[in-house]
């Protein structure tokens, strides 16, 4: 469940939030102002996330090696090409 709750109810019910994130795993966005300024989420969700984050970091890494034997006027003159067929459909 999503639950939001002020920095005040945060700092103040701090444990019992826990409890609800790692027991039911609910996700508490802790506002102040009425506007959203943080997460607390479940260590599952965030090893999770962060594992994703990490391979679609080496995906990325390996994608701009694989780029860097290609000059850069046929990069361009590819880019230009594929703007002008979309533009013309």
């Amino acid at each position: 469940m999503e639950i939001e709750v002020s920095a005040m109810k945060a700092r103040q019910n701090l444990g019992q939030l826990l409890e609800e994130v790692f027991y039911r795993g609910d996700r508490i966005i802790i506002k102040r102002a009425k506007k959203p300024m943080a997460v607390l989420i479940p260590i599952q969700d965030y090893t999770r996330l962060e594992e994703r984050r990490k391979s679609l970091l080496a995906s990325y890494e390996e994608i701009w090696e694989l780029n860097q034997n290609i000059p850069p006027s046929e990069t361009d003159a590819d880019i230009e090409r594929a703007i002008r067929e979309v533009r013309s459909e």
